[in-house]
């Protein structure tokens, strides 16, 4: 900042100097002055350019201070804020206050902090949910070996089967943990386009001819805005759940039509009770009704999760209307783009 304030006075200076010069050379091209005349007219035009150099540099200094803390301020911030999160702590998001550069690196880094926070929460979350989840088919598996090992336990088809289902509910829990978090990082880049929903559930029973044989569409071919692989994903993941708990002889009812300015699609279907404070816990992580019932049928309670999370994250939602044993899963979804969503592109 003093280099650039010595700058702007030396050239203020040499303006100066260079004015005077050249006034005094046409003074004295006029022919028409004396030495008393050319004194007072140096002296006076002296007076006048300190003058103006003084105002010109009070007015510059304060005009380059402005100017500087302006742009150096929000960098300032940003700096502080980036050495906070090197530290391994969150700072709070930064106030924009321009649509300049600045301020679009200063809603970038907001942006970043927002997708961190996001992340680290998703990974204490797998973290624990993991975990818990891990002990009790690893308790199992282990249990079965030692006995094995200690001839406690005959190595019988049956203790097979028990130790390929513990393998296969470890399988498919990680899996679909993997496919949660990867939808949460997917939920903010992930781009949204418009779509028929018919189309694209006639797509999914293409893919799973084994799911028509259950199905009983009636859908209304509306356009809905929001990403192809995430309804697609919500669409398979309730339809599978339903399969998986439905009751032999019934089948799976898929209706979708316009209702307030959104699209409702639902899945109604006949199958095991559900209770009430099943009702509210039902789209948690790893949450089971019946744990013993889910793990045979190679649930990992997570199906219903990631339905949850790839809808909301596309502004829809979802729920449950049940009698306990008469169920109806439901999606809202977005029929056109969310202003919201452009702003925070």
């Amino acid at each position: 900042m003093v280099i650039n304030i010595t700058i702007m006075l030396v050239v203020t200076m040499i303006a100066g100097v260079s004015v005077k010069e050249v006034a005094c050379f046409l003074f004295n091209q006029l022919g028409v002055t004396t030495k008393q005349k050319e004194l007072f007219f140096n002296q006076t035009l002296g007076y006048y350019l300190l003058w103006i150099l003084v105002i010109t540099s009070i007015i510059s200094v304060c005009l380059h201070y402005y100017l500087t803390k302006r742009v150096i301020k929000p960098v300032q911030r940003l700096t502080d804020s980036a050495k906070q999160l090197s530290h391994g702590s969150f700072p709070h998001h930064l106030t924009v206050e321009t649509k300049d550069e600045i301020g679009q690196l200063t809603n970038q880094f907001n942006m970043l902090i927002h997708q961190l926070q996001r992340a680290e929460k998703s990974r204490k979350i797998l973290v624990n949910d993991v975990s818990h989840e891990l002990r009790t088919p690893l308790t199992n598996i282990n249990g079965y070996l030692e006995g094995l090992e200690a001839g406690i336990i005959a190595p019988e088809p049956s203790l097979f089967k028990c130790l390929q289902q513990e393998a296969h509910y470890l399988t498919s829990m990680i899996d679909r943990s993997q496919l949660l978090n990867e939808w949460e990082y997917k939920s903010i880049v992930a781009p949204k386009k418009s779509m028929n929903v018919l189309q694209i559930i006639e797509d999914v029973l293409a893919w799973y001819p084994s799911f028509r044989s259950y199905m009983v569409v009636h859908v209304d071919a509306e356009i809905v805005y929001m990403n192809e692989d995430a309804l697609k994903q919500a669409i398979i993941n309730l339809i599978d759940n339903a399969l998986s708990y439905k009751k032999a002889y019934s089948k799976i009812h898929v209706k979708g039509y316009v209702k307030n300015q959104r699209y409702y699609l639902s899945f109604h279907n006949e199958g095991k009770f559900i209770s009430t404070d099943d009702q509210e816990k039902i789209f948690d992580r790893f949450y089971r009704p019946d744990s013993s019932r889910n793990r045979n049928s190679g649930g990992s309670g997570l199906g219903l999760a990631i339905v949850k999370e790839v809808i909301t994250s596309q502004n829809g939602s979802v729920g449950l209307r049940t009698t306990g044993l008469d169920h109806c899963f439901w999606l809202l979804l977005p029929l056109k783009e969310d202003k919201k969503d452009e702003k925070n592109v």
